[in-house]
């Protein structure tokens, strides 16, 4: 099973090839820029489809944070970022499709965004055989 910790972990493994810091979300003050902020949200939670598959949907917000603070660079990382996303983030031993990927410029700030859906198989439980079985009928 994946979880947020998961999901974290690959995004910056993905985000660490382009040269910039991650910067953790509770330091938004005094940072250099460039730099990224990740946030995780969940959509609507863990969804229960069955009793042995649960359906995960979590959105991803990279906010980019350039150096020049330009429209022209904000479009660069855009790109930059779809290549890797594309055509599947691996989490853990998973290969996962982005859906809804968009992007905006925001105060000269890329907010870059994409959903993340899956299916998590739960362990089937056990239960002992039943060697006699008594009826009863009236």
């Amino acid at each position: 099973m994946i979880d947020i910790l998961d999901i974290k972990k690959s995004i910056n493994n993905l985000l660490k090839d382009t040269g910039i810091k991650s910067i953790d979300n509770g330091s938004k003050e005094g940072f250099k820029r460039p730099s990224f902020f990740v946030q995780i949200l969940p959509i609507g939670g863990t969804d229960l489809l069955k009793s042995t598959t649960l359906e995960n949907s979590y959105i991803i917000e990279i906010n980019y944070f350039s150096k020049s603070q330009t429209q022209l660079d904000n479009l660069k990382m855009s790109e930059t970022l779809k290549t890797k996303v594309f055509p599947y983030i691996t989490i853990k031993d998973r290969k996962i499709t982005p859906r809804n990927v968009r992007s905006e410029d925001i105060d000269s700030v890329l907010s870059f965004k994409l959903n993340l859906s899956w299916l998590d198989a739960l362990p089937r439980k056990e239960y002992p055989k039943v060697e006699k079985l008594k009826l009863e009928m009236e």
